[in-house]
This record gives C-alpha cells, sequence and structure tokens, in this order.
C-alpha cells in the first residue's frame, strides 16, 4: 500500500522505494495483484497458522529456518498442492539456479496474510531476528525490507497481464 511505501521511504532515507512506488501505483492488476498459486499455498492461513508452520519448519524452535528450498517437493512442508508450489518456486527462482529463498517466500507470506500490524510486525520479527524473538537490529530489519522487495517485484502482476512479468534490477551501492 501506497502509505506502507510513503512511511518506510521516510524511514530510509536517499532509498529508491519511492521511485518503486511510483512504479507500481495504479498499474496493479485488480482485484488481486498476486499469483493465484501464491494464492492458493496460503489462501485461509492466518498469522497462527503461520507462526506453526514456522515451528514445524524450525523443530519447534531448536533448529534454524532453512535458508532456501532447493526443488518445489523441499516446500511440501508449507502445502500440498503442487500445482501452485511448483508455480511459486518457477517465480521466485528468477536466477534460474534451482533454489528460492526462505526469506523471501516468508516475507511475502507474513505481509499478505490477514491479521493487525503488531502481529504481522511479531512474526517479522521471528522470522528475521536472529538474536532474539523480541526485537530485531537495525541489519535484521534491512534483511527483512531486502527480502521483501526482492520477492514482491518478482510476483506483482500488472494490469492487463496474467502472470507477473516486470522485471526490475536489483539496487546497487551506486543507487
Amino acid at each position: 500500500r501506497r502509505v506502507h511505501g510513503i512511511l518506510i521511504a521516510k524511514m530510509i532515507p536517499d532509498a529508491p522505494l519511492e521511485a518503486l512506488v511510483d512504479f507500481f501505483e495504479g498499474k496493479l492488476k485488480e482485484p488481486a495483484c498476486l499469483p493465484d498459486s501464491l494464492i492458493d499455498i496460503c489462501g485461509g492461513w492466518t498469522q497462527e497458522t503461520f507462526r506453526q508452520l514456522c515451528l514445524k519448519c524450525t523443530k519447534n524452535g531448536k533448529a534454524p529456518l532453512k535458508l532456501w528450498f532447493d526443488s518445489p517437493e523441499e516446500m511440501e512442508i508449507l502445502s500440498k498442492k503442487t500445482t501452485s508450489l511448483r508455480d511459486v518456486f518457477r517465480l521466485l527462482d528468477t536466477n534460474k539456479i534451482g533454489r528460492i529463498d526462505t526469506l523471501e517466500l516468508f516475507s511475502l507470506i507474513i505481509v499478505s496474510l490477514p491479521s493487525d500490524f503488531e502481529l504481522k510486525l511479531s512474526h517479522i520479527v521471528g522470522v528475521f531476528g536472529f538474536k532474539s524473538d523480541i526485537e530485531f537490529s537495525k541489519d535484521e530489519f534491512f534483511l527483512f525490507l531486502d527480502s521483501f522487495f526482492r520477492a514482491i517485484v518478482k510476483v506483482l502482476i500488472i494490469k492487463g497481464e496474467k502472470n507477473p512479468t516486470c522485471k526490475i534490477r536489483r539496487v546497487s551501492s551506486k543507487d
């Protein structure tokens, strides 16, 4: 949403976020600008469902979260909807290396699930806060933002399109 984009842009001075928000404003497919396959995987989930999934993925918090999925089959811990898993894997594997970033996928899921801001933030801290479940550093916050924006530009659908088509280059230190 534009309001969140502006707030984040103000928190990160000189970031190209405004350009990203301006690029997509008014251009997203309605009523849903996310692929059906992503919606299919986590449709009906709540933030509690996501919390339980995180516990399952980390063996009740005793193991670290896997950094990547090497195949759609490996993602079956998330869902048994294999066709949708394959499609989401293909969308997020933009470099065609046969691997997707778990943090990119989880950031999309957290943000897209219905809940209030505090609960979303709690799950963001839980996944991206490596030292604590109740707070995270500026670097961990930037990791979340980086993961989320890398993922969202891969899956947003522009008006008139049936599938995500936007390819935005990664921001470098020269920007």
